[in-house]
């Protein structure tokens, strides 16, 4: 997949180009998702009493366009939480009659996923190094999406694990350092520079929405790519450079607030 491919992608997934129907249906799915999850006293609330730390319904159309579009055979999903994402990419696989399957890990065991797509989805209970080596290796992984941290020890288990043209979908990326920003430094960091980034900005603009959601692709391999990659990490380390200065200013700051 290229950029070019990815901008028309992303613009017909706009609100003004989405199929009204389906639309309805992922927002009846966050709904009854939610609604399930409220029943459960260990997931976390916002100050008006909403289910904190999901995915939106801009989100979820977003993601169910680039599932759609990609057909993947095995989906890696790092932050099930209630399982928004996972039942809605599920729901793309299954609308497509895709086979594929998403094997989705959180620390936590609080999922609400919907029964119907129990034999699409398979949750793993643990951190996501310790939990790879529970997807079966006959299918190479086609989408990671993170919705928590993707850390080394993980990328460097999926170094053999993926598809040549893999999908890096990784959500809140908000500048300066929330775990989107940092996922997308670690890969760059660890893959040194071949990933071509569709920042969060620039996703918003094609959809008209008010999206987190980046994307990376595999671009630059080979040594004719070389100067690229170097200045891909280039600015991958001066930005992780400027993520560390910005955590260390809030845990001063915090401390003397405290």
């Amino acid at each position: 997949m290229d950029y070019a491919t990815l901008r028309l992608l992303l613009a017909d997934s706009a609100f003004k180009n989405a199929d009204t129907e389906k639309v309805e249906a992922l927002d009846a799915l966050i709904t009854s998702l939610k609604s399930r999850a409220r029943t459960n006293n260990h997931v976390r609330r916002t100050t008006d009493g909403d289910i904190a730390g999901t995915i939106t319904l801009q989100d979820a159309v977003i993601l169910y366009t680039l599932v759609s579009h990609y057909s993947p055979g095995v989906i890696f999903e790092i932050g099930t939480w209630i399982g928004t994402s996972a039942s809605v990419m599920a729901d793309a696989l299954l609308q497509s009659k895709n086979a594929g399957h998403i094997y989705s890990c959180d620390i936590r065991d609080l999922s609400c996923i919907p029964e119907k797509y129990s034999a699409t989805i398979t949750t793993l209970h643990g951190y996501s190094q310790d939990v790879l080596d529970a997807v079966p290796r006959n299918t190479p992984i086609d989408i990671v999406f993170t919705d928590g941290e993707c850390n080394f020890v993980t990328l460097q288990k999926l170094r053999t694990r993926l598809a040549p043209r893999h999908l890096f979908i990784t959500h809140d990326f908000t500048l300066p350092a929330e775990k989107g920003v940092l996922n997308y430094l670690r890969l760059q960091l660890f893959g040194f520079g071949k990933y071509s980034l569709v920042s969060a900005r620039k996703v918003r603009q094609l959809t008209a929405s008010d999206t987190t959601i980046a994307i990376l692709y595999p671009k630059y391999d080979g040594n004719m790519h070389i100067p690229i990659r170097l200045f891909n990490l280039v600015i991958a380390t001066v930005l992780a450079g400027f993520v560390v200065l910005v955590k260390v200013y809030r845990k001063v700051t915090n401390y003397y607030a405290g």
